[in-house]
């Protein structure tokens, strides 16, 4: 029975890690159990490997999502010290000749709104882009609820490769795994899971 049990929660622990939902992964337990010609304890033992999937896919799926949220406010907390130390260096590089030249005020001034309306449209960008991280985040963990395995690409006409492209392709009837979602590259450095195409993308993953 030991050796029973240990290859059933090795199935169920493969299929949680591969995202199957339980209704899939009770096909193989099921099999397993006839394989081994177990009938009068196989409803306790189902309704104990139901316990513990429920268990740990409620775990995983609370540490998956402070994962994501932790990697979303890193990422913006970078961008934005990032922001201010190229504004540093705008001023000081740009500003400061400007005024040991003697160069007139409204000159001076329009520089410095240039510098910091760049600044401040970088800084929207990164605010834009991490509410959607969080969106992508919040998603994820429903999806992952629910038992989602695959996803399309959904959202408005697009003008990046990467966004085109997988619009496209879920047109054909294509779907991915959050598992594919995540090695795909959107040239961005970013999450195409939770960040999508990248920078300002207005698309999102539709759970199938």
């Amino acid at each position: 029975m030991n050796e029973l049990l240990k290859r059933l929660r090795k199935i169920l622990n493969d299929g949680i890690k591969s995202g199957r939902s339980y209704q899939d992964i009770l096909k193989d337990l099921n099999k397993l159990l006839n394989d081994w010609n177990i009938k009068g304890q196989k409803i306790e033992i189902l309704n104990k490997m139901q316990k513990q999937y429920d268990w740990v896919t409620k775990k995983t799926e609370s540490t998956a999502i402070r994962t994501d949220v932790n990697e979303i406010l890193d990422t913006a907390g970078s961008q934005y010290a990032l922001t201010k130390k190229g504004l540093r260096r705008d001023i000081i590089s740009r500003i400061k000749p400007l005024l040991q030249n003697g160069a007139d005020k409204a000159d001076i001034r329009n520089e410095v709104e240039a510098i910091i309306g760049k600044a401040r449209n970088t800084a929207e960008t990164i605010a834009r882009t991490a509410i959607s991280g969080f969106n992508g985040a919040d998603a994820a963990y429903k999806s992952g609820k629910a038992g989602t395995e695959k996803f399309t690409y959904q959202g408005p006409p697009a003008e990046r490769f990467f966004c085109v492209n997988l619009l496209k392709l879920s047109q054909q009837g294509k779907s991915w795994t959050r598992k594919e979602i995540e090695a795909m590259d959107n040239g961005q450095g970013l999450d195409p899971f939770i960040y999508k195409g990248g920078y300002n993308c207005r698309h999102w993953w539709e759970p199938e």
